[in-house]
């Protein structure tokens, strides 16, 4: 599961993430709130490329769009707005120690993916 987000909190607005990587029973966690950073983030018309890294580990991701529906959502005073989300998108996963060690890496068919918003702020306020 991973989200990359632009969060209002408190009348500020923070880019952020929060991100859980299950392998061989231990959930990995990346994320702003434990010290986490993004070294790479691209966002493209079909796909998506991040890489993150936290403390011990380095996290690289790829997902493909394919196909994808209309989905409802809300505004400020309705569910009057339009977003695309897929769950066919392909995604390919490397998780490495922080040595370049590849620990994990696989690819699997049928994620769900999402980009909406104003994507080059969330760019700038994440990186």
């Amino acid at each position: 599961m991973m989200s990359v987000a632009v969060t209002s909190w408190l009348g500020k607005h923070f880019g952020g993430f929060i991100i859980g990587f299950l392998h061989g029973g231990r959930l990995h966690r990346f994320a702003t709130y434990n010290g986490s950073k993004i070294e790479a983030l691209n966002l493209r018309d079909h796909d998506v490329d991040l890489t993150v890294v936290n403390r011990i580990h380095r996290l690289s991701v790829n997902a493909l769009r394919s196909g994808g529906g209309l989905l409802q959502a809300p505004t400020h005073s309705a569910m009057d707005r339009r977003i695309i989300e897929t769950l066919n998108a392909s995604i390919h996963v490397v998780l490495e120690d922080l040595n370049g060690k590849v620990l994990f890496q696989g690819a699997g068919q049928h994620a769900g993916l999402e980009t909406e918003g104003d994507l080059g702020n969330l760019v700038q306020m994440v990186l």
